[in-house]
């Protein structure tokens, strides 16, 4: 009975007041994009984040903009951090990051033809001549530091 009376009051609210009440009620996150780059001869694209003390090497990616789906923010993060053009973004997996309200979207994608790329715009992100290669296909991705022209 009071289930009903309950329901009824609610649909029967105006508008605003049901998104407020949802708003209020409900989980609020961030979402971000991350990418395991691979080029043709198999190595991983790691970037040393400058954000992020203490996090080192990682994968590119970032914040999603309001309205903005998750294959296109991470092709638009990489090439503001690294100038590289990409495509065949695959979704990996989608996890949360509970002790900082997160969801992390990671796809796997590959280095774009050659010719298509642009020399990388100056950020304070990340630093993207400081590249590592994979020195073996495995899952503890083991890498080594490569020259910046390697990639």
């Amino acid at each position: 009975m009071l289930k009903r009376v309950l329901a009824g009051l609610w649909l029967g609210a105006p508008r605003f007041v049901r998104r407020a009440g949802v708003w209020l009620s409900q989980p609020r996150f961030t979402v971000t994009a991350g990418a395991v780059v691979v080029d043709e001869a198999g190595r991983v694209l790691l970037l040393r984040h400058t954000l992020r003390k203490g996090s080192g090497w990682g994968i590119p990616g970032g914040f999603l903009m309001r309205g903005e789906q998750p294959a296109d923010a991470i092709t638009r993060e990489v090439r503001e951090e690294t100038g590289l053009a990409l495509e065949g973004a695959e979704l990996s997996f989608v996890r949360t990051l509970g002790h900082v309200r997160q969801v992390e979207v990671i796809f796997r994608q590959r280095r774009a033809a050659a010719g298509r790329e642009r020399r990388p715009a100056p950020r304070h992100r990340a630093r993207p001549a400081q590249r590592l290669a994979q020195t073996r296909a495995s899952s503890d991705m083991l890498c080594r530091k490569t020259e910046a022209g390697g990639w």
